[in-house]
């Protein structure tokens, strides 16, 4: 039988831990959220809840015409409410972010897992046996 060269079987070991480690962190809670799911997770929130609650607040302004909104204000309404909205969950810690950050890294690593279960075994095992 013909042994398969270090270089292969290191790099079957690295690529097997590559798709566990965010498994064993994200079980262990060691780390906290990665910094793109947190930043995924601060989008949504920005847009689901806090875009359109000040949507409805600027809404909801019926002032007289030389105190309320002009014509570029009201075309202008929406990118900054989309960019009021990111900055106020950015800066605040919301508990919803970071349960939806870890449940957005959990699903990755188990989307991670579930890749690496689905690829072919390239290693003989019958090459490690002396």
């Amino acid at each position: 039988m013909d042994r398969l060269p270090d270089a292969d079987f290191r790099q079957v070991l690295t690529q097997f831990a590559s798709s566990v480690a965010p498994v064993a962190r994200v079980e262990a809670g060691e780390g906290g959220p990665s910094e793109s799911s947190r930043a995924i997770a601060e989008d949504l929130v920005a847009v689901t809840f806090v875009q359109p609650l000040l949507r409805q607040m600027r809404e909801m302004q019926q002032l007289p015409p030389p105190f309320g909104p002009g014509q570029a204000e009201k075309q202008l309404s929406a990118l900054m409410d989309e960019r009021l909205s990111t900055q106020i969950v950015r800066a605040s810690r919301y508990p919803l972010v970071d349960r939806l950050a870890a449940d957005i890294d959990r699903m990755g690593a188990a989307a991670a897992g579930a890749r690496f279960a689905d690829q072919p075994q390239t290693v003989d095992r019958g090459s490690f046996a002396r």
